[in-house]
């Protein structure tokens, strides 16, 4: 799922599947820098299914009680999920105040996390990342016996030196990384190519799992699937539409993305692009759609709800994936391409290594990233082309299947106890 996924609720949201799941009853905190979004969402209803009560602590959004608590089950196969939001401001105008956040989000998770686990043993905390070394916040509940797990969403040393262009700055955060792999007992990597990464720099291959970032069923829930959807003819009058969600930075190639849609639609008139998302990239986005003479052809929705984005999905025609090339984007893989798979969409993705590895040319449909011409070559080739669409969405999402989250969970749940 892309970086700001949209906010989930609570109770209403946990599938009716969860409910009933027998004892053993044990304990789980899991701790994210977000709030209740795609992965800490999957993560937790794979815990609760595992019969584990969890404990959440992640930021809170406007409108969000402090604390809630839900209860799934009865007797004693109830299981609880109980949510600590925390009021941070999570802010990237300078890079110290964007540090000073981090520092009060590290103090308050580790004294919540300490305090309880010394009230009730945790059995595993799981950190979610970033930052990698918010894991020693549970330094405590550690030395006591609790399991400390690393989810490494993204190579932070990668995308920070992507970011800042910064080597000591790099540098510190590769240090950090390795430190907080080494001091927990587990860590999840996204790709094959992210834990090749950590590995290459020293860290033990044994301690680190890899978990890919697609979607659970139970959050976005497809009514038809690539296998039965049948390639409609094109006319001259139809419209093609293409959808791009997710955090709006300038490296995720919104330009790119926007500049060949204003060269592609010379020649497929009914070209029209749905950007979801925010991000500090927006304003200028958005001014440059203006200056190509395009407004009429681009959607910007903003933040999404998840029945919002539920429906982008299924009106769309095309998925795309634009990603700039980085140390960063090499290693990993974005969760709305494996959103797009589930939904049936053909994908239109930037040719990244990690990307590349994992699907062949028949399964995605690769530009050169960054290249405004090869994009609007592809852009132009699949609105023209229906069975092309429906060729490359069926292949896609027969490659997908090792990589659904039914499967992905149960690797998940095996690593996190320990099998």
């Amino acid at each position: 799922m892309p970086p700001n996924s949209p906010q989930m609720s609570t109770a209403s949201t946990i599938p009716e599947s969860l409910v009933g799941a027998p004892a053993p009853r044990m304990r789980a905190a899991i701790v994210t820098f977000r709030g209740y979004e795609m992965h800490a969402r999957r993560e937790s209803e794979a815990l609760l299914e595992a019969g584990y009560d969890v404990d959440l602590l992640c930021l809170r959004r406007p409108g969000q009680d402090r604390s809630e608590e839900s209860t799934f089950g009865s007797g004693r196969a109830s299981r609880k999920l109980r949510f600590t939001r925390f009021s941070i401001p999570k802010t990237r105008d300078s890079l110290l105040r964007y540090a000073l956040s981090y520092v009060q989000w590290f103090l308050s998770a580790a004294l919540v996390l300490t305090g309880r686990h010394l009230r009730r043993r945790y059995d595993v905390i799981q950190i979610t990342s970033l930052p990698d070394h918010q894991v020693f916040a549970a330094l405590i509940p550690k030395l006591l016996g609790a399991r400390v797990v690393l989810f490494c969403k993204e190579p932070a040393s990668a995308l920070f030196g992507t970011l800042y262009g910064s080597p000591r700055l790099t540098r510190l955060m590769a240090w950090l990384e390795l430190r907080s792999i080494a001091f927990a007992d587990l860590t999840f990597a996204v790709t094959e190519q992210h834990k090749a990464f950590y590995v290459s720099r020293g860290a033990d291959p044994d301690k680190i799992q890899v978990v890919v970032n697609s979607t659970p069923k139970s959050a976005l829930s497809p009514r038809l699937t690539a296998l039965e959807i049948t390639a409609p003819e094109l006319t001259a009058t139809d419209t093609v539409t293409m959808i791009c969600p997710g955090t709006i930075e300038e490296r995720w190639g919104h330009e790119c993305v926007v500049r060949a849609l204003a060269r592609a639609r010379t020649v497929v008139p009914g070209l029209r692009l749905v950007i979801s998302g925010e991000g500090s990239y927006e304003p200028a986005l958005k001014r440059l759609v203006e200056k190509l003479g395009i407004a009429d052809h681009v959607d910007f929705e903003g933040w999404v709800t998840l029945e919002r984005l539920q429906t982008i999905f299924e009106e769309a025609d095309i998925g795309i994936v634009a990603q700039s090339e980085s140390n960063y984007s090499n290693l990993v893989h974005t969760g709305k391409m494996y959103e797009y798979m589930m939904f049936g969409l053909p994908i239109v993705a930037s040719r990244l290594e990690a990307t590349v590895e994992y699907f062949d040319d028949d399964k995605v449909v690769y530009f050169d990233p960054d290249n405004v011409e090869d994009l609007a070559d592809v852009m132009i080739d699949l609105a023209q082309d229906p069975e092309l669409r429906h060729r490359m969405a069926k292949s896609a999402q027969v490659a997908f299947e090792p990589y659904r989250w039914d499967e992905q969970r149960n690797l998940y749940v095996d690593a996190i106890q320990g099998r």
